[in-house]
């Protein structure tokens, strides 16, 4: 089996994960990639990633600090994206008309236009077009897949998912709505839409939401995406599904 020559750009925390990942592969015998080149615009992060591929694989990747630099220079049959939401499409597209094959994280755009945009540019320029959702890989998750299909719980008609919580903290550039494109609903509730599809096997018709700002500073810093996120999505089959998170409950003054 040939080896795949990846480049990774966006050295942040979630890369990290990635990594998890390539590096149980390595572990498990699967040695089918090579991780040429790092890329990120603070060259602390790209050099500690560059050392974390090196215990992986034995190599320490090339250094890039700027994506388009990265793909010249390097020889590279695919690209791992991660990367603030609202930046995707202009890094994905560009690299999927260079015939780099893509994966990305979630969301795979910050619109619908912008996820339309990649998903156009993966067939125009015949690349394989992948979002790291991750979700429904999981054990658990998979199995309450197979006990819906095995009727142990008869037809479904409703889930209902809470998480109520309070976080004062701000969270870099998920706090702005350019660049995140909105809170919650972007970071978690991809996971929710896929997994809720997933599982019922069924396709959503309708959408009923509201989103807050309760919070609009945390500790001097603007916010401008939402802190609360209520929704109720009717699929086919009259299967109710609703959201309600936030993490702006304190508890208490």
């Amino acid at each position: 089996m040939s080896s795949l020559s990846i480049g990774l750009i966006g050295c942040g925390g979630i890369m990290d994960a990635h990594l998890a990942g390539y590096n149980a592969l390595y572990k498990a015998g699967l040695k089918v990639f090579n991780i040429k080149a790092v890329c990120d615009t603070y060259e602390q992060n790209a050099k500690r990633k560059a050392e974390a591929v090196e215990l992986i694989q034995g190599r320490k990747p090339n250094i890039y600090l700027d994506f388009e630099e990265m793909i010249k220079h390097e020889s590279l049959d695919a690209v791992d994206i991660a990367l603030p939401h609202n930046i995707h499409h202009t890094v994905a597209c560009k690299c999927l008309e260079e015939g780099l094959h893509v994966i990305i994280e979630k969301p795979l755009g910050i619109t619908m236009r912008t996820a339309k945009l990649i998903i156009d540019t993966a067939e125009k320029y015949n690349r394989t077009l992948a979002v790291a959702e991750n979700y429904r890989r999981s054990p658990e998750n998979r199995a309450v897949w197979w006990a819906i299909r095995q009727g142990y719980i008869g037809d479904p008609r409703m889930i209902v998912w809470i998480a109520a919580g309070w976080n004062p903290n701000p969270w870099g550039w998920r706090e702005d709505r350019f660049a995140a494109g909105g809170s919650w609903v972007f970071d978690g509730g991809v996971h929710l839409a896929d997994l809720d599809r997933y599982q019922l096997g069924r396709e959503a018709l309708d959408v009923y939401a509201a989103t807050e700002t309760f919070e609009p500073v945390k500790k001097g810093v603007k916010v401008t995406v939402d802190d609360m996120t209520m929704a109720i999505i009717r699929f086919e089959g009259r299967i109710y599904v609703q959201w309600l998170w936030t993490g702006a409950a304190p508890g208490r003054d």
